[in-house]
């Protein structure tokens, strides 16, 4: 089984897209950094590398969402209480 779960740190990926798309590349961060923890196998880099995608990867997924709430506000503000449309 050891050939087969060598080169792990490939499947770290930065969470980027959509909640589902983030969904989808957050999981193995985290499954490799405890899968490795709980073998006694993560390095440094690996452990880096994971948790700088994972603090990556939420940083831009709450700024889309900031983004994304500002818009709305922005747009129903003009609407409501200026009566113009974007």
């Amino acid at each position: 089984m050891g050939p087969a779960l060598s080169g792990l740190d490939q499947l770290l990926k930065l969470p980027t897209g959509c909640g589902e798309q983030n969904m989808l590349k957050f999981a193995p961060n985290i499954y490799v950094l405890e899968y490795l923890t709980n073998i006694d196998q993560l390095t440094g880099s690996v452990r880096e590398k994971a948790v700088g995608f994972l603090r990556t990867g939420i940083y831009y997924s709450q700024l889309t969402i900031t983004q994304i709430i500002s818009s709305l506000a922005v747009n129903v503000y003009t609407y409501c209480f200026i009566g113009v449309r974007q």
